[in-house]
């Protein structure tokens, strides 16, 4: 993946790491599934485990927020993407679930929810 100016060392690292996990984890892993026609559940538990559920999180719920950034978000999305629909429950729920919590919900809802899915639980 290209780098960009704005990119601090946090954005370089994670680029790294995702693409990595994307080449000999998540390709491999979405190939068999697609034949085998099963939901990629092995592939989000690895998703899951590097963090990446809270990439839009803020760190008072166990986010990473303020590490990576809208700028991380498309990092992950953009490498975990080429393993094909081992990313799409990281997205739905990167930018559907955990955005609205975080803009939309109220303090219980924000206190219940955000740090379970910033673990991936």
């Amino acid at each position: 993946m290209e780098t960009f100016p704005w990119w601090n060392e946090a954005h370089i690292k994670l680029s790294q790491d995702a693409r990595k996990l994307a080449d000999e984890v998540l390709i491999p892993m979405a190939e068999r599934d697609s034949i085998t026609k099963k939901f990629p559940w092995e592939e989000t538990k690895h998703i899951a485990s590097k963090g990446w559920f809270g990439t839009l999180i803020p760190k008072q719920y166990g986010g990473r927020l303020e590490d990576w950034g809208v700028t991380g978000a498309a990092i992950i999305i953009e490498e975990v993407s080429r393993a094909g629909l081992a990313g799409a429950p990281l997205t739905t729920t990167m930018f559907g679930a955990a955005t609205q919590i975080v803009h939309n919900g109220n303090d219980e809802q924000k206190k219940k929810w955000l740090p379970r899915i910033a673990r991936g639980a």
